[in-house]
């Protein structure tokens, strides 16, 4: 465990640190800065490192001052969070009155109990040769994490689940000259790890896990292509942040020429029929998909078919209970009625069929039941005429 005498860079920009002046908090190292443990921390904290996507394999000398700061002045920042704390105990019991009896005893000495430390990020801006960082915790009084944005031992902002970013720009002056700054968008790009840890910074790591999607996304298909038929992207690989296959988002953005181009390359269909329903609808995009073999009676990721998702969706907006206010959403909600009904009726043409049942084995027509009695009649005659006309 890394402590002031010890630490060390190794071209990680996240390490765990001990911080004895933080022992006693909860232990807030769980999903969403949830309870980790019924004990106390042993004041172990996560410091992590924002980053750039420059060649510099090490976090600025500010951020580096600013990690000594807190190393050597730890209790100082303990006291002033606990000092924040009780200054606002009184909102805290007004907000929180069914736990009133919790936060009623609440002194100095035991702040630390409702209360706990899940990280400390030390940003790249920065104001007289320290970096400003954001310590984000969770608490008993709020299901969201807190944020105090410190700069040095000051807090400069204090906040549930927001963007400290800018509070940090506005403090050290630089806020209107990088806002009005003309937005500059990079060409996407492959970052190689710098030479001094071998290792890749996140947001290199994260911009190379993008950089297909930045292709599709931005519609650079040349430059695509290019890859592919020098066999630098498989023409079946996916997303690496999620399980979606380049195919599958193409259709995602309106990408049709892309479409087109892998679906020649015999790219896997698997999901890309239902995301073009569900992302970006056109009939060219679904003819082109037919065109290619798709099965429109094929399951999606959930082990259910477009015919039987659409018919779900048009029940959702035909019944009544969903309508809170017929003022404002009768004429929003008779658009997407029609809209619907129109694409279930182009389905079942092209061959849907709303008998197959999906793999919880319930098909369009067992779905129908629980919906209101209208609803029900309208949805089935709806479907019987659509399934004759075919």
């Amino acid at each position: 465990m890394m402590n002031k005498d010890n630490f060390e860079l190794n071209g990680d920009w996240s390490y765990e640190i001990e911080l004895p002046a933080f022992a006693g908090f909860q232990e807030r190292r769980g999903p969403y800065v949830s309870i980790s443990s019924e004990l106390p921390t042993n004041g172990v904290v996560t410091i992590e490192f924002e980053d750039d996507l420059t060649d510099n394999p090490d976090p600025y000398v500010e951020q580096l001052n600013t990690l000594d700061f807190i190393f050597n002045n730890q209790e100082k920042i303990a006291h002033v969070i606990t000092e924040k704390i009780l200054l606002n105990l009184r909102d805290i019991r007004r907000f929180n009155a069914e736990n009133k009896k919790k936060f009623q005893h609440i002194k100095y000495d035991n702040v630390k109990s409702i209360m706990g430390i899940a990280a400390i990020n030390i940003k790249t801006a920065s104001k007289d040769y320290f970096s400003y960082y954001d310590i984000v915790c969770g608490c008993d009084w709020s299901k969201s994490a807190i944020n105090f944005l410190f700069h040095c031992e000051r807090i400069v902002s204090l906040k549930s689940n927001g963007i400290s970013r800018w509070d940090a720009l506005k403090d050290n002056g630089s806020y209107e000259r990088i806002w009005n700054k003309p937005h500059e968008i990079k060409t996407p790009q492959r970052y190689t790890a710098p030479p001094k840890y071998n290792k890749l910074k996140p947001s290199q790591k994260f911009e190379n896990d993008s950089y297909e999607l930045r292709l599709i996304t931005r519609k650079l298909n040349e430059k695509f292509k290019n890859e592919v038929e020098s066999g630098a992207i498989d023409i079946n690989g996916k997303y690496k942040l999620a399980d979606i296959t380049f195919l599958e988002l193409t259709y995602w953005y309106g990408n049709n020429e892309l479409s087109e181009y892998l679906l020649t390359k015999k790219a896997t269909i698997r999901y890309a029929l239902h995301d073009c329903v569900d992302y970006a609808y056109s009939e060219e995009a679904l003819a082109l998909l037919l065109k290619h073999d798709a099965d429109i009676n094929a399951y999606d990721r959930f082990g259910k078919t477009i015919i039987y998702r659409l018919v779900s969706a048009l029940l959702y907006w035909l019944d009544d209970q969903y309508k809170i206010n017929e003022n404002t959403e009768f004429e929003f909600s008779h658009q997407a009625t029609e809209i619907f009904k129109q694409k279930i009726h182009h389905f079942i043409k092209l061959g849907a069929d709303p008998y197959i049942r999906n793999h919880n084995r319930i098909n369009c027509f067992d779905v129908i039941q629980y919906a209101s009695p209208d609803s029900q009649t309208q949805v089935i005659n709806f479907l019987e005429d659509c399934l004759k006309e075919k």
